[in-house]
């Protein structure tokens, strides 16, 4: 078992925990194939993890499913992914000036599987989330804990607002935010989070391709064991998938690929 893996495990319960380690865990975007994030988060939190990270950092659809993990309700946010996401409602790529409807995801959000900030807000885990901030031009990495309800949302509808899919930026704190749009910005936050020190990191990939081009970016083997790898998917699907069928199954699949890590003998 990777020693990562085997230290997370140690760390069953709710906490504080004093081993002397800072852990961390890092999550990719992908739009639907956060479908495949969910499905893993799923997997820890079934496993009695949920309280097992320092610091949690994000991009993307990454931080819509880590603020349901940290709020202890992954499951709602999986199922989201293949009921509520499904279909055109939110994605149409013939919806040219809106690809993705942001705020329709918002009222899920808010209403449908209204998330619980309250619980983030009292959870020990660091959140970040890595937005680009439109007028300085360059990547940032914010803190849940340093905002209130109301803007959490709007940290939702910034990670969620890619130039490309659905327009306009969020004003946070004075600022213009919108997501990550450069591929370059996947191994930037690997060496983001590797320079905080961190003793253990496990990264979620959502799709093959973010594992090899942070490879090549980032010279993973000489940190040698204080990383874990995961690259979630089983079969092949695209990150504007509308079928709900499909979207599921991406999700049970990244669920069981975890659980069977989490199974495996020391």
């Amino acid at each position: 078992m990777n020693p990562v893996i085997r230290h997370i495990l140690l760390r069953k319960g709710n906490g504080p925990f004093y081993d002397g380690r800072k852990i961390a865990l890092i999550l990719y975007g992908g739009i639907m194939l956060g479908a495949r994030g969910a499905g893993a988060l799923c997997a820890l939190e079934q496993a009695g993890l949920s309280h097992a990270f320092d610091e949690i950092y994000t991009m993307s659809s990454g931080f819509l499913n880590a603020s349901y993990f940290l709020s202890g309700q992954i499951s709602e946010g999986l199922t989201a992914y293949h009921t509520d996401l499904a279909g055109h409602r939110f994605l149409d790529p013939w919806r040219f000036w809106k690809v993705a409807d942001v705020d329709y995801l918002m009222s899920i959000v808010r209403t449908k599987k209204p998330l619980s900030t309250d619980v983030v807000f009292r959870n020990r885990t660091k959140l970040f989330v890595m937005l680009t901030n439109a007028k300085r031009l360059s990547p940032e990495y914010l803190e849940v804990h340093e905002f209130n309800s109301e803007e959490y949302f709007d940290l939702i509808r910034a990670a969620a607002s890619l130039p490309f899919v659905g327009r306009g930026n969020t004003v946070l704190h004075g600022f213009p935010y919108h997501d990550i749009l450069r591929d370059g910005n996947l191994p930037e936050l690997m060496r983001h989070v590797l320079a905080t020190g961190a003793t253990d990191i496990m990264v979620l990939y959502n799709y093959p391709w973010q594992k090899k081009y942070v490879g090549k970016k980032v010279d993973i083997a000489k940190e040698g064991p204080r990383i874990a790898e995961i690259c979630l998917e089983r079969e092949p699907m695209s990150r504007f998938e509308t079928r709900s069928e499909k979207i599921r199954r991406a999700g049970v699949d990244a669920e069981e690929i975890m659980d069977r890590l989490l199974k495996e003998r020391f």
